[in-house]
């Protein structure tokens, strides 16, 4: 955890050095007017960013652009910080999960990403966010995990439905680690009661 918090805070130095001080081209300009007027963006609307982003937009210093951008800039480097974990729980090499989280951190996408307004930066938490859980669940094999990992995913259709494209491995995994035991009604049951109460923000809309 300490390792975590020190490359999320390289990361977030670097963020904040290389961050846009005002609006930027295409989506940035539209989503924080409707962060900063808990409006909706363009479809899907993005309730998960949205609710996120209004407090940041109000806060009492800075211009809205960059009360917005300075959230966008913490996000990424709390992702990184997860991505160290997820490293961390693949390589059992400490070295190897600072490189991969920072050189992750650098990358001209992401580094792009985080210095100004966007979705996408939340994308990647939730899905580091996802990928801990799901790798923590194949190490204690504690279902509280994988509820986790369910109400996470929830939560990240509210962000981008690109989060879709990580469920058929998830899926895959839990059931080549524990086979048709997690196909139990009661399991199956409550994993997606987690997942609708995490698409509930779609309320907002």
């Amino acid at each position: 955890l300490v390792l975590a918090l020190l490359v999320g805070a390289v990361a977030l130095g670097l963020y904040l050095r290389t961050m846009s001080r005002t609006f930027g081209w295409g989506d940035t300009s539209e989503l924080t007017t409707a962060a900063y007027f808990l409006g909706i963006g363009h479809s899907p609307g993005y309730p998960t960013w949205m609710l996120l982003a209004y407090p940041f937009a109000h806060l009492p210093f800075g211009t809205v652009a960059w009360r917005v951008n300075f959230m966008n800039a913490l996000l990424g480097a709390v992702a990184v910080g997860l991505l160290y974990l997820v490293f961390y729980r693949v390589s059992r090499h400490r070295g190897a999960a600072v490189v991969g989280a920072l050189a992750f951190a650098t990358t001209i996408t992401f580094w792009d990403l985080t210095t100004e307004a966007d979705v996408f930066t939340l994308y990647v938490l939730v899905a580091a966010l996802a990928l801990h859980f799901l790798l923590r669940w194949r190490e204690t094999k504690q279902e509280r995990n994988v509820y986790w990992l369910a109400l996470v995913l929830g939560l990240a259709l509210g962000n981008h439905f690109l989060i879709l494209l990580l469920v058929p491995a998830a899926l895959f995994l839990v059931w080549a680690a524990r086979g048709g035991w997690y196909t139990l009604p009661r399991f199956v049951l409550l994993g997606l009661a987690c997942l609708v109460l995490g698409t509930l923000l779609y309320l907002y809309l």
